[in-house]
């Protein structure tokens, strides 16, 4: 990797499980935001909002075809200008990661080469020295842009992705790497996608892979819903990493299956699908809860990068030469058919900028990322023993575990895309712990239809209190001069309890606004338990105001913007 420190001394890196910041475990949350897809006027405040929904890392492809479609002559103004949207991008508190290519794909022409490279014919997204040429110069150009906002000139570029779904050898990205180096482009992490396999090994640590999952495709050749090439797979626990429905236009069906060096990385996702596009052929429509499933299906299976494609969706810029969506006549064959303008992807944050539920929802579950993220990065995902079969086993309820020995969640996803899945009567989950099996709840439960969820088991609250567990999910905690108060959310259709460390049997508890009980810690400070309702829940926000941590309740959307708030 490139330098990892930035001026002032902070460094951003990674081991084995996870990303660190100041040599501290850290799950970022990662969303794709295409800058040349946006009006230059609007994003500042469009990154305010990716900020509040949760977002830290802001990702950007940038598509060459939108910057040189005439040879030698490059256009980086208005809506291109790259180094205006990630210096914005840093000022509103974000850190970045470019997508440089030279092939980016993105549903644009060619995948973003222009017409001009392409009609060249050489041999393209190769070690040719030709095509490098260009790609130098490309890179050299990128290296313009981001100049003075790397990470070690301060700024907040903490890595870059090359090329996209290469599947070729791996010798072509660790030239477009050292092209990048060459160039000046000197950060923390280097990345590609994890996806398809490399046909020649990678050396280990020069490239980190990332991974992606989505609840649907617009790219299937079937016509049918859900179908029968394992996109339902997005929706189990797996330790396995890699799965080959993204890119079945490209590859067709395979067996998917993780490098042999895959568990020295720490698993990073960067598209979860936040949405999908429609293609000619195949016209989707994404429901709220399938993005919330995947996300929270991949957290449950080991990832500590939740990282969303897209994010914010945006309308595709007119061409001088051809219109630049990705289409099957084009020169360098695309695989389908997309709409000239619209990119709107049905993200969390939508074309003009709207908020979808799915926002909330993710919102809810970045909240919780935040502030209990840490301790999670240090948690291997567990499976149980029992696990659904194939994709017509409704009847297995779907569940993981991620602990480190002692504390721990519980992962439930009882949802499908386009599927019912039933209540499953009478659980409680067992969790095998060092010094013995650990049972919750007290008593069996039936988890409700359809129901996504998170629960905490050995949560420690501040103050000498702990949970032995809640059937609530947390959402974010806050520190007061008296105490602190953590929030969760109730599970619809589950009675809450709050099981505490040495008390006799669980609190029952009723959703509100206030809190549901209180308990002084060992040092006489108070620790507060608020539970809401699941609709409060998603109105809950978190972010620092006026110089401390504040929560708020709105169904309006939030914008911090210094000391000003925004709804």
């Amino acid at each position: 990797m490139g330098t990892s420190a930035r001026p002032d001394g902070s460094p951003v890196t990674f081991d084995a499980v996870s990303l660190r910041l100041d040599g501290r475990p850290w799950i970022p949350v990662m969303g794709e935001f295409h800058y040349s897809r946006y009006p230059a006027s609007e994003w500042r405040q469009e990154l305010l909002k990716m900020k509040a929904g949760g977002i830290t890392i802001v990702s950007t492809y940038v598509f060459w075809i939108h910057h040189e479609e005439i040879e030698g002559e490059w256009n980086w103004s208005g809506n291109h200008e790259l180094h205006e949207f990630v210096r914005l991008a840093g000022s509103v508190g974000l850190k970045v990661i470019v997508r440089c290519g030279p092939w980016c794909h993105g549903e644009v022409r060619n995948g973003g080469l222009p017409d001009w490279l392409v009609a060249k014919g050489w041999n393209l997204r190769s070690t040719d020295e030709r095509f490098l040429g260009k790609v130098r110069v490309l890179y050299g150009e990128i290296a313009k842009q981001l100049g003075g906002l790397l990470w070690k000139d301060g700024g907040p570029v903490i890595g870059i992705q090359v090329d996209n779904e290469y599947g070729g050898p791996a010798e072509y990205l660790l030239d477009l790497k050292q092209i990048a180096r060459d160039a000046g482009i000197d950060v923390p992490i280097y990345t590609r996608t994890g996806w398809p396999q490399l046909t020649t090994p990678m050396p280990f640590g020069e490239i980190v892979p990332l991974y992606g999952a989505y609840a649907e495709g617009f790219w299937s050749r079937e016509l049918t819903s859900m179908p029968g090439d394992k996109f339902w797979t997005a929706f189990r626990f797996s330790l396995l990493r890699v799965d080959d429905h993204i890119i079945q236009e490209q590859s067709g069906h395979g067996d998917a299956h993780d490098a042999p060096d895959v568990a020295r990385y720490p698993y990073l996702t960067c598209e979860v699908g936040g949405g999908m596009m429609s293609s000619y052929h195949r016209r989707i429509l994404i429901n709220p809860e399938d993005v919330e499933s995947t996300v929270l299906v991949k957290l449950g299976s080991g990832s500590t990068l939740p990282g969303y494609y897209m994010y914010h969706g945006g309308t595709n810029p007119m061409g001088k030469l051809t219109t630049l969506m990705e289409a099957q006549d084009t020169p360098m064959t695309n695989y389908n058919d997309m709409p000239e303008m619209n990119y709107d992807f049905q993200g969390p944050i939508g074309e003009f900028g709207q908020l979808r539920p799915q926002y909330h929802l993710l919102r809810r579950l970045h909240m919780f990322l935040a502030d209990f993220g840490p301790g999670l990065t240090h948690m291997p995902a567990a499976m149980p023993e029992v696990r659904p079969g194939g994709r017509d086993d409704t009847s297995t309820l779907c569940w993981s575990v991620r602990s480190d020995g002692e504390s721990g969640y519980v992962f439930v996803n009882n949802y499908e895309r386009s599927l019912h899945m039933p209540q499953k009567p009478g659980v409680q989950f067992r969790i095998n712990r060092p010094y013995g099996p650990f049972t919750f709840p007290a008593a069996p439960i039936a988890v409700p239809a359809d129901s996504i969820f998170i629960w905490p088991f050995n949560l420690y609250l501040g103050d000498g209190v702990r949970l032995a567990y809640a059937t609530a999910q947390p959402i974010c905690a806050v520190n007061d001069v008296d105490g602190s108060t953590t929030f969760f959310a109730e599970t619809p259709g589950v009675a809450p309890q709050f099981a505490i460390e040495g008390e006799s049997g669980p609190r029952s508890a009723r959703p509100g606004r206030g809190a549901a009980f209180e308990k002084t810690g060992r040092s006489g400070r108070v620790v507060r338990v608020v539970l809401l309702s699941d609709p409060d829940s998603l109105a809950l926000w978190k972010g620092k105001w006026r110089g401390l941590d504040r929560v708020f309740l709105t169904r309006a959307g939030l914008v911090i913007d210094g000391d000003t708030v925004r709804l």
